[in-house]
This record gives structure tokens, C-alpha cells and sequence, in this order.
């Protein structure tokens, strides 16, 4: 007999069961009676006072993987009470983490920057995380890391704002602290790749198919540990006859004169002015990483204006972008003789002999005095007090200015200022000025178009009204009389329009500018502007103004400073005016090709360039030298090559694109007239030991005849153990300490 089971199948509920609907009612009453409890202020005291006994909570969000001998930690903490402190321990060292700026309540973020304590890389380092409240609760977390360097790129070119002409020189290295070393780099021309190998590149590739661009060069290392390094950064392709390069410096141009080129070395962080005829460049103290409101000037005997001073600042080798939150604070400054002074001054700006400037001490947010300085003579004149820095120089010292609405002159040596305007119901701004008119634009405080007048300080004092005008401020120049301005006309439409010294006026742009603007203005005539994301140039001929011609990209830089000077990114151009191709550099020799040493004896190796219009100048001071094997014979930056142990190797020379080689070999055999033995076996006691060092450290200084004099550690026999051969000695020395 088959015996029922006892469990039943669930009945179905029928639309109009009361199950159907009581019991989720029933549920939102649970639910609602639980939150009322919840809400019950002992009940609510009870909890948070629960959760305070508990302590604060820790979770560490970075680092996760492998870290480099000093990493950054970002940590969060959880607590109902205060935090007293968070801190990251490593053996007997604790550093504190510092609360992120942002508001928070409950749950905060710390971070910091924390020493692993390591000399030598792979390694592991044992992190203890640790938060404590207010009342003594503390909460640790324990994490062990990896520390593994990551790979270190050392490009030589190119470097950030590089030009290239279409050949683009590739010469980077790529150093590891894995014993494999690197294993990978690769470089890419924006996502296309263009070179690859293993410990670096050293080869010139042809980009012709980007020119007149803005790209970006993207270069990745890998090493074994898997560890990655990016570098990235802009560069330009340019190779238009219109040009003529004058010089490619290794970073962004500045500024120049006659004798001098100022620039901003992005990769290394570095503001710098080179001697145009000795190529010897100096270097300013202190390290600036970004290209934010970087306005740095050359004067007659130094530099001077402002930038960020990144001092203090973690700033390994490398391209940084701008940034909202750049590095640093903000440095006005004056570098004169090889000294730096810090100047209580904002908004410089240098035209010839002459600086102006706002005294600033920082201390107020009010109207500031105006400054005019003669920077020959170093005499200062406090010109007016005023709100704002519109204002502009001129390079015989004409300073015009706007104040109260009102525009302002004042020429070196006057009394006191004169004022150009009156009429108070136009707001009156944007001065320029060549020294005699004056260009500025005024404005009914009623409305948004703003008209364009010109005055003759130096004639008729009435205005002359050029156009409507909208758009970029000082969308205007004036020079000897010319001016150059863009009009609105009465379609919308924004034309460029310049206006010769008799008053006649001429149109330059066939179409509507509306996306492009005025560059500069030439004393001739000649106007550069951007134009369909070029830069272009209408010049004016014997038989009248010449069509319009593209000199380069946009992201030129254009005025006339006896001639045109155009700075694109590291290169600084002139006009290649005769229509003849311009002239560049097409092969470097290295001299001697090759030589053989023996170990302690060194060689000179010069590198010259030939010019496309046929002449041969020494540039061996701005041409990059490198040896294939320094454990051979090393090579300085002035092209000494100094001989270390037998072998082969190859010196490479690397000038603006161009390349040449000199072999040298290092024969095993020393000299007749060298004693025997290891050449840094100064004692000849068959070992090259500390009492080595101690015998040299004797004999340095001294010349033949002397007490402490050793023939054997006088290595460029000259007669003398000077500091030649003293590098000489530490290299042999380190080479036969390694060998062991």
C-alpha cells in the first residue's frame, strides 16, 4: 500500500486571496518599525557608540603591485571620531600620511610619499599601515611589496618641442636595475610605430608624410620584471623652403639677440641661454617643470620675468603637461651675473633697454604701482598706481597704459604721465604702441562692440576710428606708422586689414577670419597672420603687396626684430628671402675617423658640419658624443675619448639630425717606455688595492723629480700627474676592481 507523502505542494494564491496582499504589507510595517527604532535616540547613541568602540578601519588603495624605492601611498580611513594620525611604518622609520585636500566626513583620504629604505633594487619592503582616533583605536593593515626601479629612458634627441626637418634623429638609451636590463622600447610618432629595439635607438627616420604637423612622440620601456616607462611629448615636422633655421636649441625658444638664445629645456626641467659664438650655455638655479604662464625675457646683461619654481618638488626626467595645479610656486625673478634675485614684481615685460612691471609684494589685492625700468642704466620710475596689467612698452621706452577706463602715455624721462582720452562714457583699452601712434579700442558701457581708434601722439591729436572689432584682445599692431588690425564688417564677417603711413587702407584676407587672428607686424609693411591653422605672411613688394604665402604651422611665433624671426617649438627661423633653398646642415665628419690607444691615453674627437651652400663650421661643442663600449674607452661631452681596456668600440656623434662615427681601438700592449703590470698597479706589488689609491693620492700634483713623482701614474706623459690623469687613474682603478 502506497503511503501519502506528508509534504504538500504550496497552493497557488488566488487574486483575491488575503495572502496576496497582507503579506507584503506586513513586510514595509517590519521594515518601517525598525527604522522608527533605529531613529530612537538611545537606540541611535547605542550604535554610533558601537561603531566609535570599534575603532577606525584602514584600506590601503595604492600602492597594489611593485614599487620604487620611494613610492606613494593612498590610503583610507574609516571612523566615527577624529583621527589623530595615519602613518606608513617601515622597520624603525615612520612617516605620516597627510590628509587629501576635499571634504569628508566618516571616511577620509590620506597619502604620501614613503622611503623604502633601500639601497639596492629588486628587493621587498614590508609596509605596516597604521590609523589611531582621538581615544586611542588604532587600525593597522600589513602589506609587502616588490621595490623594482622602473626602466630609465635618457633620450639625447629628441626632446620635447623638437623640430623635425623631415628626418628625425632617434638617440635615446634605456638603463634597468633588473640584471636583464631593458627588454623592450619602442617608439611611436602618434599611434604609428616607427622604430624598435632592446637597449635603445640610435637611427634617423625619414617623417615626410607628417609635415607641418604638431605630433607627439610616445616612447615605452619595458624591462624584465615587467615594469613599463612612458614618456610623451609634442614635437613638430617642418621642412618648407620659406624657412632658413638659424639655430635648434634643446628645448622651447624664448627669446634671443645678437649674441644670446634663451630656451626652456622641458625634459630636464631647466631654463638655459646660449652663447650664440661660443655655444657655452649657462643654466639658471632652480628647476621649472611646467609650460604654465612661463614669460621669461632676455636682458642686456641677464634674464629676467617669471615662472614656476618647482624646488622641493619629486621631478624625476621627463615631460609634464599643464596642469590646473602646476609645481610649484610662482617665481618673478632677475638673473644678472650668475646671480638670482627674487623681485616683488608681476606681469614683466621686456621690449630692448626697457622693462615695465607692477610692484608686488603679494600683499594686497588693490591697485599696485606701475614700474618703468631703463635696464642699461638700472634707474626706476614709479610711472602711476593702477588696477589690472594693461599696459605695453615700446623699445624707445614709450609706456601706454590703461587706468579708470582712460588711456595713459608716458615717455622715459617725462614729469608724470599725459592722458590720450577723457571721454568717460567709453571704457577705453588694450593700448600699443611703436613710440609715436597709438592703437587702443573703446567700448560703450552699454554694449559689446568695441571700436578700434588710432592716435598720433607725435601729430594730430584727434581719433581715428579703424573698424568694429570683437574677439581676441590687441587684435592689432602698430609699427613706424603701419598698422595692422582685424576689422568686423557689417555681414559678421572678421577681416584683416592693414593701413600704410599716408593712411591708405588694404585688405589682406580674401575670406572670413573668424578662426584665425593677427601674428605681428613688420616696420616695412609686411604682416604675418594665422590663417586655415597656418601661419602666413603678406609682404609688400616693389610693384605693390604680393600674394600671401604659408611660412608654417600655427603653432609658429612671429615678429620682426631685424628681420623676421619666426620660433617653432626648439627651432628659431629666419625668412629665406631671396627664394634660393635655404641653407642647411647635410653631412658631419668626425675627426680623427679613428685612433689606437692604449689603455690611460686619450684622444680629441671634433665633429664639423657641412653646409648646403658649401662652408664647414666646427660644432663640436653642440654635437652629442657616445661610446657603443664605455667599458672600452669612455667619451665626455667635449669629445675627449679616454682609453680603459683592451677592445673595440665606436664613437657615435649625433648633430641636428646628422650622424658620423670614429672607431677606436685599445690595443692590449702598453707603450714601450710604460712599466710593466696593471696599469693602476701603482706599487707593482701585483695587486690594484687601496694602497694604490694612497701611492696617487701622494704623487698628484707633483712633476718629474719630485719625492712622490710616479713615472707609471703620469698617463698622458707630460711630465706632471695633473687631473687628466687622475680621471684616468679612477677609471683603471674601478675597471681592475670590477675585473676582480
Amino acid at each position: 500500500m502506497k503511503r501519502r507523502s506528508r509534504h504538500r505542494m504550496p497552493r497557488r494564491l488566488s487574486a483575491n486571496s488575503p495572502s496576496r496582499w497582507l503579506l507584503p504589507a506586513l513586510s514595509r510595517l517590519l521594515v518601517a518599525a525598525l527604522c522608527g527604532m533605529l531613529a530612537m535616540p538611545g537606540l541611535a547613541a547605542a550604535t554610533g557608540n558601537a561603531a566609535a568602540a570599534a575603532g577606525p578601519q584602514l584600506s590601503v588603495q595604492a600602492p597594489s603591485g611593485l614599487v620604487e624605492k620611494t613610492f606613494y601611498a593612498d590610503v583610507y580611513v574609516y571612523s566615527v571620531s577624529p583621527i589623530a594620525e595615519v602613518t606608513a611604518i617601515i622597520g624603525d622609520r615612520t612617516t605620516a600620511l597627510q590628509k587629501l585636500p576635499g571634504s569628508c566626513g566618516y571616511s577620509c583620504r590620506y597619502g604620501g610619499f614613503i622611503d623604502s629604505g633601500l639601497d639596492t633594487t629588486p628587493g621587498t619592503v614590508k609596509v605596516t599601515y597604521r590609523a589611531v582616533d582621538v581615544d586611542g583605536l588604532a587600525a593597522t593593515a600589513q602589506h609587502t611589496y616588490g621595490v623594482d626601479m622602473k626602466p630609465v629612458v635618457m633620450p639625447v634627441s629628441p626632446l620635447p618641442y623638437a623640430v623635425a626637418d623631415p628626418e628625425l634623429a632617434l638617440d635615446l638609451s634605456c638603463a634597468d636595475d633588473d640584471e636583464p636590463g631593458c627588454v623592450l622600447v619602442t617608439v611611436k610618432v602618434n599611434a604609428s610605430k616607427v622604430a624598435e629595439s632592446v637597449y635603445g635607438i640610435h637611427e634617423t627616420v625619414n617623417i615626410g608624410q607628417w609635415d607641418r604637423r604638431q605630433l607627439r612622440l610616445n616612447i615605452e620601456a619595458k624591462d624584465s620584471a615587467g615594469q613599463t616607462t612612458y614618456h610623451s611629448f609634442p614635437f613638430y615636422v617642418e621642412s618648407g623652403p620659406e624657412l632658413t633655421r638659424k639655430a635648434h636649441a634643446r628645448g622651447l625658444v624664448l627669446d634671443h639677440d645678437d649674441t644670446r638664445l634663451l630656451y626652456w629645456d622641458a625634459y630636464y626641467h631647466r631654463l638655459i641661454v646660449r652663447d650664440l659664438i661660443t655655444s657655452e650655455e649657462e643654466t639658471l638655479p632652480f628647476p621649472v617643470a611646467e609650460n604654465r604662464d612661463l614669460h621669461v625675457f632676455l636682458t642686456p646683461d641677464g634674464v629676467m620675468g617669471g615662472a614656476f619654481d618647482a624646488t622641493g618638488f619629486p621631478l624625476p626626467d621627463g615631460y609634464y603637461e599643464k596642469g590646473l595645479d602646476p609645481m610649484g610656486r610662482y617665481l618673478v625673478f632677475e638673473w644678472k651675473r650668475g646671480s638670482l634675485t627674487e623681485m616683488a614684481a608681476a606681469s614683466i615685460l621686456v621690449n630692448g633697454d626697457f622693462a615695465v612691471f607692477l610692484a608686488d609684494d603679494g600683499s594686497s589685492s588693490g591697485p599696485k604701482p606701475l614700474v618703468l625700468r631703463n635696464l642699461k642704466t638700472g634707474d626706476e620710475t614709479t610711472v602711476d598706481v593702477i588696477t589690472g596689467a594693461d599696459y605695453e612698452i615700446s623699445a624707445d621706452g614709450t609706456l601706454v597704459y590703461a587706468k579708470g577706463g582712460q588711456i595713459y602715455l608716458y615717455r622715459a624721462g617725462d614729469a608724470e604721465p599725459s592722458a590720450l582720452t577723457s571721454d568717460k562714457q567709453y571704457r577705453h583699452s588694450w593700448p600699443r604702441t611703436d613710440g609715436r601712434l597709438v592703437v587702443y579700442t573703446k567700448r560703450l558701457a552699454t554694449s559689446d562692440e568695441s571700436t578700434i581708434v588710432l592716435v598720433d601722439t607725435g601729430g594730430d591729436p584727434a581719433e581715428s576710428e579703424l573698424g568694429r572689432t570683437e574677439g581676441y584682445p590687441k587684435d592689432y599692431a602698430v609699427a613706424y606708422g603701419w598698422v595692422a588690425f582685424n576689422r568686423m564688417a557689417e555681414n559678421g564677417q572678421r577681416q584683416l586689414w592693414v593701413r600704410s603711413p599716408e593712411g591708405a587702407e588694404e585688405r589682406l584676407t580674401p575670406t572670413s577670419t573668424a578662426q584665425s587672428r593677427l601674428d605681428s607686424l613688420a616696420p616695412n609693411g609686411d604682416v604675418t597672420y594665422i590663417y586655415n591653422g597656418e601661419l602666413m605672411i603678406s609682404r609688400l613688394g616693389p610693384d605693390g603687396r604680393e600674394p600671401s604665402k604659408s611660412l608654417t604651422l600655427d603653432k609658429a611665433r612671429s615678429f620682426w626684430r631685424n628681420g623676421w624671426q619666426i620660433y617653432l617649438g626648439a627651432a628659431w627661423y629666419g625668412l629665406n628671402d631671396d627664394g634660393q633653398p635655404p641653407v642647411k646642415p647635410v653631412r658631419l665628419e668626425a675627426s680623427p675617423v679613428s685612433a689606437e690607444l692604449f689603455p690611460g691615453e686619450t684622444v680629441s674627437v671634433t665633429a664639423s658640419v657641412y653646409m648646403s651652400d658649401g662652408t664647414r663650421t666646427d660644432v663640436t661643442a653642440r654635437t652629442a658624443f657616445r661610446s657603443s663600449d664605455p667599458e672600452v674607452a669612455s667619451v665626455g661631452e667635449d669629445g675627449i675619448v679616454r682609453a680603459l681596456s683592451p677592445g673595440h668600440t665606436e664613437i657615435a656623434l649625433l648633430y641636428e639630425g646628422l650622424t658620423a662615427s670614429a672607431v677606436v681601438e685599445v690595443k692590449a700592449d702598453l707603450p714601450p717606455d710604460t712599466p710593466p703590470g696593471d696599469p693602476a698597479d701603482l706599487n707593482d706589488d701585483g695587486n690594484v688595492d687601496v694602497r694604490d689609491l694612497i701611492a696617487f693620492l701622494k704623487a698628484i700634483g707633483t712633476s718629474a723629480g719630485d719625492p712622490h713623482f710616479i713615472p707609471k701614474a703620469d698617463y698622458d706623459r707630460d711630465g706632471r700627474i695633473g687631473s687628466d690623469d687622475g680621471i684616468t687613474f679612477i677609471l683603471l682603478y674601478r675597471n681592475a676592481v670590477l675585473r676582480r
